[in-house]
């Protein structure tokens, strides 16, 4: 810029453009400027956000994992204590197991002597009903043998 007087105000009006120019190239700057902040600022948020996420997806497959891995030691607990002599579980099925047997046993025992001493389906039934106590139409079986 020069500032030799001229004729006129024409120094003033040249001098006032070319401050409004440099004003409008300042302002487009400052745009652009806030333009590329703006950009930078979601950048910034969508990676914050990605990271965000990923933390909790990890953190959910930890939870989960932990989870699953709890739930598989009582399982296999439950099989042990089934499968081991010491275990409560063989302890208790082994005692269903024998009383199961021996009444089985008292019922064919029955069964066998009723068949010997009655000869008619419906002594036979009376037999085992009255020796099992139980009601003769409900669940006593016929006579194999007759």
């Amino acid at each position: 810029m020069t500032h030799e007087p001229a004729a006129g105000g024409s120094y003033l009006t040249k001098l006032v453009q070319e401050v409004i120019t440099e004003s409008k190239q300042l302002r487009g700057d400052v745009q652009r400027y806030e333009e590329s902040h703006r950009r930078e600022r979601r950048a910034y948020r969508f990676i914050g956000v990605v990271l965000m996420a990923a933390i909790l997806i990890c953190l959910l497959l930890i939870t989960t994992s932990r989870t699953t891995l709890r739930s598989t030691e009582r399982t296999l607990d439950f099989v042990r204590s089934c499968t081991v002599p010491d275990g409560e579980c063989y302890k208790a099925n082994r005692a269903g197991t024998v009383d199961f047997r021996e009444q089985l046993l008292g019922v064919v025992a029955v069964i066998t002597d009723c068949d010997v001493l009655n000869d008619d389906d419906a002594k036979f039934r009376a037999c085992v009903s009255k020796r099992t106590h139980l009601d003769a139409s409900i669940s006593v079986p016929t006579n194999p043998n007759k």
